[in-house]
């Protein structure tokens, strides 16, 4: 039978990106993990720059092609990219997920203020036995990870 442990804490950070250990889990048999997320801080003016139209579109115009050629949208590329501003702000643009663990992030590092994100840049089976992390916030869960990966 499956055991899952879930964790949910900020546990350190690596080339800037802060890591998460989600859980881990055990099988019972020869199958065990952990999986964590990270994330990469984004300042207010790297989200000013992000939202630029003309990045926009760079970043979007393969897209814009696809739902053009499917029958997808009518929209001008301007248009298109516009829209993505209008409705998905930032959220559009990088990956939000697991927003609402941000503020662990905040607590632990003070230069972050609310108005700075975190784009999640990975996760799932993201860590390895004895990673160097440049910063620990959690040895506890730390030690728990290299249990649990090989």
């Amino acid at each position: 039978m499956r055991k899952q442990t879930d964790y949910n804490e900020i546990i350190g950070m690596i080339d800037g990106e802060y890591y998460m250990l989600d859980y881990i889990f055990d099988d019972g048999k020869d199958f065990k993990g952990a999986t964590g997320s990270v994330f990469s801080p984004v300042s207010p003016e790297e989200q000013e720059d992000l939202l630029d139209i003309d990045n926009i579109k760079d970043t979007f115009a393969d897209c814009w092609r696809e739902a053009v050629s499917g029958g997808h949208t009518e929209d001008s590329l301007d248009d298109y990219c516009q829209s993505i501003i209008d409705n998905d702000g930032i959220d559009g643009v990088i990956d939000t997920s697991y927003s609402n663990y941000w503020d662990k992030i905040r607590q632990l590092d003070k230069k972050f203020t609310d108005d700075w994100v975190f784009n999640c840049t990975g996760g799932g089976r993201c860590f390895s036995k004895n990673m160097k992390f440049d910063k620990v916030f959690r040895q506890d869960l730390i030690d728990i990870i290299n249990k649990y990966e090989i």
